[in-house]
């Protein structure tokens, strides 16, 4: 678990969030242009988070013990920030065990029930 975690926190924020999400999803919507060699290189970055988190999917649905873990809680809003840009949908389906965890996290209730409202 801490080693997912570890990840995430080192090597996952930025190429995912600030770069891939923040400029194809949440900046245009705010009136900032798109920074395409950012989004490119945080699909460049992201790829090997993906695979390095991949190769730790122990199970099909969660990382960790086969249950909900902190792991998976903490992952799942970058994801969930991630996959709202179609790169990195793109990129997240090209590791089978992950996105078969994404899926299983993205039917949850309280998962949806905190979904964040992104400006129109």
């Amino acid at each position: 678990m801490a080693q997912i975690i570890s990840i995430i926190d080192a090597y996952g924020y930025v190429p995912m969030v600030r770069q891939v999400f923040a400029n194809r999803v949440f900046g245009p919507r705010i009136g900032r242009p798109i920074d395409e060699e950012a989004i490119r290189s945080g699909i460049r970055a992201s790829e090997r988070i993906l695979n390095a988190l991949e190769a730790l999917v122990e199970s099909d649905d969660f990382p960790i013990e086969h249950q909900l873990s902190l792991a998976d809680l903490h992952l799942a809003p970058m994801m969930a920030y991630f996959t709202m840009a179609r790169e990195g949908r793109a990129q997240l389906e090209q590791c089978p065990k992950l996105l078969t965890w994404w899926e299983s996290i993205l039917v949850r209730h309280s998962f949806t029930a905190t979904l964040p409202i992104l400006p129109e």
